[in-house]
């Protein structure tokens, strides 16, 4: 492709502008090809370079085809993986609420206790106030 047509599609640069603008992406690695010199009246041309210069093979489009279907399923799956592991750790965010939450309820009912009159647990149902509710919980899940 001539330097020239390249440099009308780039804004309107000179091909001077256009040859250092290419040979900069060249350089870098961002653009595979190479910049032949004018010769004979001839504008600089850029040839691009094929990937197999690179060692990678040029692969059928039905073989591509294949191959992101095949990739396509891959993300199916690690998008169901995600999705459990997404639930999960919802489920285990509620759970941990819960117990914060029964904690706190439970330490501001023995502050009132204590601030009142006295520990007097007579009027309590058995077991309440201990921690056997909280080793139950754990215990059955």
């Amino acid at each position: 492709m001539p330097v020239s047509k390249i440099a009308q599609d780039l804004g309107g640069m000179t091909d001077n502008e256009a040859e250092r603008y290419l040979s900069t992406l060249i350089n870098e690695g961002f653009l595979r090809a190479e910049i032949e010199a004018p010769t004979g009246g001839r504008p600089s041309i850029v040839r691009f370079l094929h990937d197999v210069d690179q060692g990678m093979d040029v692969i059928s489009e039905g073989k591509l085809h294949q191959q992101l279907l095949s990739q396509a399923n891959r993300i199916r799956t690690l998008d169901k993986h995600v999705a459990v592991a997404d639930y999960r750790l919802a489920v285990t965010k509620e759970y941990a609420e819960y117990e914060r939450k029964a904690r706190k309820a439970k330490q501001e009912q023995k502050d009132a206790g204590e601030a009142g009159e006295g520990n007097d647990n007579s009027s309590l149902p058995p077991g309440a106030g201990s921690d056997d509710e909280e080793s139950m919980m754990v215990d059955a899940s």
